[in-house]
């Protein structure tokens, strides 16, 4: 396992098709809609065909929010038509929900 500090989501190091399961645990909660754009724009290039990408975010049903540019409220179908703009599939995962304060976003990278 490696830790690596980067400052953009684009992950030019990484080959093509490097990864069965991503997962970002109380990231994207933190980051503007433009990151997480960025992210979903680049990670299918490096998600094996059926792979998937988890991830956890703030969620709201009403307008979408952040509270001091640190934590972002995002409606579901938001993230959801995001990640279709680029190619991938996205579902909430409601089995998440009830034990933990965040939603929880499969994106999977279509075989």
């Amino acid at each position: 396992m490696h830790l690596r500090l980067v400052d953009d989501l684009r992950f030019a190091w990484l080959p093509d098709e490097r990864f069965d399961v991503i997962h970002a645990h109380s990231v994207f909660s933190h980051c503007p809609l433009e990151i997480i754009e960025e992210c979903f724009a680049h990670v299918g290039r490096i998600l094996r065909p059926g792979g998937w990408f988890d991830l956890t975010f703030n969620a709201t049903n009403g307008k979408e929010h952040h509270v001091l540019h640190e934590d972002y409220y995002y409606r579901p179908s938001t993230l959801i038509d995001l990640a279709t703009r680029h190619g991938l599939v996205a579902s909430v995962m409601d089995d998440w929900t009830p034990r933990h304060k965040q939603r929880k976003l499969r994106v999977v990278h279509p075989a």
